[in-house]
């Protein structure tokens, strides 16, 4: 067939050595992948984590994870364009979100 498949580093002490792109809300129109991006939202002592989604309507092809747990694969196409994230992975305090960008 001509293809190979290679398995992308994805545990924490090799996603800390990649170079990485701020996620500050969306991603930049334009962006061309493949790429990593992060970013970082709080939740105050006082609120109460609920489930939610993540949306991610600029991205093309690739996978959204939260505080480490991967939600799910995204595409421009369809049909996730947002990602369930339930209440028991949200933390009060700092929250990280991660995006691959495949194209």
């Amino acid at each position: 067939v001509g293809w190979e498949s290679r398995a992308l580093p994805m545990h924490s002490e090799q996603l800390a050595k990649l170079p990485w792109r701020d996620l500050n809300g969306c991603l930049p129109e334009g962006s061309s992948g493949p790429a990593f991006y992060r970013g970082f939202f709080e939740l105050s002592a006082d609120e109460e984590p609920a489930d939610t989604y993540l949306l991610v309507p600029s991205s093309s092809r690739g996978f959204v994870a939260l505080n480490g747990f991967n939600l799910g694969w995204h595409r421009r196409e369809g049909p996730q364009l947002s990602l369930y994230a339930p209440a028991s992975l949200l933390r009060r305090g700092r929250n990280e979100v991660i995006v691959f960008e495949l194209l």
